[in-house]
């Protein structure tokens, strides 16, 4: 004869186990993103590429400081420089399309979301190219410093030859660099100025969107005026209309009055004759 626990352990090796609830079926299905959220996260991965290549062009020029040939880091450097100036303009003209992009006015979470997300954007993207312009400062100076001049004098004639002429090509590649940095310099600055006036773009439309929520508050508390208006001039209108009727029908008891005055007049009741023969 089995004991209870023999039973309980064949019992416990024929019930077939279930998956967990939360592997079969999720408590909370999954929603894919908007296409305002999606967005937002694509220009802040972007964001963070410009802060990463400022960082890695800063790193570039701290080991240009560093060591003896200076020409390859430089034209490295300026590589850099383009596809940054080109990613930053790219970016920016891309913050402008996402706060203006057309959006459910009914939708409030959305309106707010794209409010705050591209005023943060914005600033970022200001505090970069500030940054930008500090290591273009940095580039400059740079180049503006007297290198170390060797002594020509102990050089032999083919030497010197060699060395006048990496001189000559050096403060060619100088000047050169120096007006590309500029040009640059002036691109960051349109950059900043167009990032300055998306900005204000955005405080006047950020100004409309709070008169039109005043405008629709107005609106909405005139419509309910209105209603209130309408009920009491229907409540004016049935009394208006009560009072009329009692004054016609006082008027018509006043005639009715006078009618039988009249006839009281015209036709006047006779008195009646004393009987002659009165009874016993």
């Amino acid at each position: 004869m089995m004991n209870l626990t023999q039973k309980f352990i064949e019992a416990r090796t024929r019930l077939q186990p279930y998956p967990p609830m939360a592997e079969t079926t999720p408590l909370i299905p999954e929603m894919a993103d908007p296409d305002w959220i999606k967005n937002a996260y694509q220009i802040q991965e972007e964001l963070g590429k410009i802060d990463k290549m400022i960082k890695q062009i800063d790193g570039k020029q701290v080991q240009k400081t560093k060591a003896q040939f200076q020409d390859a880091l430089n034209q490295e450097i300026l590589v850099m420089r383009s596809q940054l100036v080109k990613q930053m303009q790219d970016t920016s003209k891309r913050i402008q399309r996402y706060e203006h992009q057309q959006i459910d006015p009914s939708d409030l979470e959305a309106r707010i979301f794209l409010k705050y997300s591209a005023k943060s954007m914005k600033q970022l993207m200001n505090t970069l190219t500030n940054n930008f312009r500090v290591l273009q400062s940095k580039f400059i100076d740079g180049l503006q410093k007297p290198t170390q001049q060797l002594d020509v004098a102990t050089m032999d004639k083919e030497a010197r030859g060699y060395y006048e002429q990496a001189q000559q090509q050096l403060q060619e590649d100088t000047q050169d660099v120096t007006q590309i940095c500029k040009d640059v310099n002036s691109i960051v600055q349109m950059v900043g100025q167009l990032a300055a006036q998306v900005y204000e773009c955005g405080t006047i439309i950020d100004r409309i969107d709070q008169n039109l929520m005043e405008a629709e508050d107005f609106i909405d508390k005139g419509n309910n005026n209105l209603e209130k208006a309408k009920k009491t001039q229907d409540s004016v209108s049935k009394l208006r209309s009560f009072t009329y009727a009692l004054i016609l029908a006082n008027y018509i008891l006043a005639a009715v009055m006078m009618g039988l005055k009249l006839v009281k007049y015209l036709h006047p009741s006779k008195p009646t004759p004393p009987n002659p023969n009165p009874t016993p």
